[in-house]
């Protein structure tokens, strides 16, 4: 009797262990997101006559185009995200998406500024 309880707690133990090891991609999907909208909005910013204030980002739509630049960079944010998930550093994710929540929204400041609003 002893000997199937001390199995059932260890599987327990096992089962809340498992489940701790697994975490959630939303931060991921979060990033991803908030980084199609900063093209979308950059996009837009663009053709209504805004600078991309990124340097990086700039000096690869000087060179190939606006097109290949958001690929890149979206290429790289989808390494860079599955990189940090993969080591286990959500808090790294978190500031991440919050700082591109915080570029989201000024490049929104700037298509009010420029409705005259």
């Amino acid at each position: 009797m002893r000997t199937a309880a001390v199995a059932t707690a260890a599987a327990a133990t096992k089962t809340l262990g498992n489940t701790r090891t697994h975490r959630s991609l939303a931060p991921v999907y979060v990033l991803l997101g908030l980084n199609a909208l900063d093209v979308l909005t950059t996009h837009i910013g663009l053709q209504m006559g805004a600078v991309e204030a990124n340097p990086v980002v700039s000096g690869l739509m000087g060179g190939l185009g606006e097109s290949s630049a958001y690929l890149i960079k979206l290429g790289v944010v989808m390494i860079a995200a599955a990189l940090i998930w993969k080591v286990g550093k959500p808090g790294a994710l978190k500031w991440l998406n919050l700082a591109m929540a915080g570029i989201v929204t000024s490049n929104l400041i700037i298509f009010v500024q420029s409705f005259g609003g």
